[in-house]
């Protein structure tokens, strides 16, 4: 069946039906950990139960639970009981801003309970899927985005109604930032090596680098660094050399330049201030 795209508040969906309800083969593959990079999975229990193992948290679910997993978390089953029915749908979002901010909302996982009407959806796309004909596909499709929109809908109430929650993530992300600028074994690693500590794309990470601090990844690295050699110029005796390349520069024109920048004078002349200054105090 083609792919289709459609919108619901504010988001882009990229569905396939085709690949979207797959309980046939829901205990063989997932019993295994593994992640998705851009596709979040619906899990929704018809019947019977089963525990998913998400980061290394259980998550159980009995009839009209719902789990969304958000791309990048480690899943994987455990406990299936017999003549369980368990649809797992894959949902791709439109890569965007609000993509990112529903990540932050879910990763790594949702939970959710389904009322009737979400359960009778879920019930319908599995029992019809492998019906393919032109019409059936289409009335497939229609309540394939019928049932997303409620699933988004509930995840969305979810962040209202836990707004404490999403507060104490967004701490959480802060404190992982904090620490990675303030280490300096971290001063040549890269934006995306930090968005992955968080779990956010290097864009996202860059619009709450500037909303936090009003400095992008790379200007805000470039500060820590420099300031790191400051200190270092005022209070050792090491050698300009030791210093660029403690801070990591991999060479003194350019160390240069930059702490020009950053100070309004060379580094011999930031370090001999400090040293008449000191001078005058004794």
């Amino acid at each position: 069946m083609p792919n289709k795209r459609f919108t619901f508040d504010k988001y882009e969906f990229f569905s396939s039906i085709g690949v979207a309800v797959v309980p046939d083969v829901f205990n063989s593959y997932t019993t295994e950990p593994h992640s998705h990079e851009s596709s979040y999975e619906i899990f929704i229990c018809l019947r019977g139960c089963i525990c998913i193992d998400v980061n290394s948290k259980l998550h159980e679910l009995s009839v009209g639970d719902i789990l969304a997993v958000a791309p990048g978390a480690q899943h994987h089953s455990l406990n299936v009981s017999e003549d369980s029915i368990i649809p797992c749908l894959n949902l791709n979002i439109t890569k965007s801003d609000v993509s990112d901010e529903l990540h932050e909302i879910v990763y790594p996982c949702v939970d959710l309970k389904a009322n009737d009407f979400v359960m009778s959806l879920c019930s319908s796309l599995y029992l019809e899927r492998d019906d393919m004909d032109n019409y059936s596909s289409e009335i497939l499709e229609i309540k394939y985005q019928l049932f997303v929109a409620e699933i988004i809908s509930r995840i969305l109430k979810a962040k209202s109604d836990n707004s404490k929650s999403a507060a104490d993530k967004r701490r959480d992300k802060l404190e992982v930032i904090e620490s990675f600028f303030l280490d300096p074994q971290n001063y040549n690693l890269s934006a995306r090596n930090l968005a992955d500590m968080i779990h956010v794309s290097t864009r996202h990470l860059n619009r709450i680098l500037i909303s936090q601090y009003g400095l992008n990844f790379s200007e805000k690295m470039t500060n820590h660094r420099l300031a790191r050699a400051s200190w270092l110029l005022r209070n050792t005796k090491m050698s300009i050399e030791d210093i660029y390349q403690e801070v990591g520069y991999t060479s003194k024109s350019s160390f240069f330049k930059a702490f020009k920048a950053y100070a309004a004078m060379t580094p011999n002349q930031y370090r001999n201030s400090f040293i008449k200054i000191k001078k005058k105090a004794d």
